[in-house]
């Protein structure tokens, strides 16, 4: 079954937000990358990236066709991702090569999402590409934090132009 260009054009999206986090790691060190001294969120960088891959994570597992959900409140919260800058860029890149490869995953195929939104767990129908637009919608709000706390650190943002920018932002 080949893409359609909807199904393209999401794909490229995740990449490029993928990407950006990518490149946005590479230019902290661990020390930065593990600040948590920035008011209001006094959590770090690192943090805030663990929480955005976990979340692609989650859905990236319903790429299988064998899963029929996604489960937002299950996250592994891997420790490594939150200390490790170089750890979280290479599980960026792994997952980014898991959505090149699922070529044939059809990404209008219905399933079940959970979450726990304070009132236990909920259930509703969705479908993986809205997954996927979920989690890019998701990381790009949580990179405009963390252009904050870059800001706030000194670090230079200047050749990741595009990193915590809505393109429905008006300008």
């Amino acid at each position: 079954m080949g893409r359609t260009v909807e199904d393209r054009k999401l794909i490229a999206s995740v990449h490029s937000v993928m990407n950006q986090c990518a490149l946005f790691t590479e230019i902290l060190s661990e020390t930065q990358y593990r600040d948590k001294s920035h008011l209001p969120f006094k959590s770090s960088i690192g943090e805030h990236c663990r929480h955005v891959i976990e979340i692609f994570e989650a859905v990236f597992r319903a790429l299988d066709s064998d899963i029929d959900f996604v489960d937002f409140s299950y996250r592994e919260r891997k420790v490594i991702l939150s200390e490790d800058p170089d750890y979280a860029k290479q599980f960026l890149l792994i997952l980014s090569s898991k959505l090149e490869n699922l070529s044939t995953t059809d990404l209008s195929r219905t399933i079940k999402v959970k979450d726990n939104l304070g009132q236990g767990i909920l259930c509703q129908e969705s479908t993986v590409g809205s997954c996927l637009m979920f989690a890019c919608n998701h990381a790009i709000h949580h990179f405009a934090q963390l252009k904050t706390m870059a800001f706030n650190l000194g670090i230079s943002l200047d050749d990741n132009k595009d990193f915590g920018y809505n393109p429905t932002t008006p300008k």
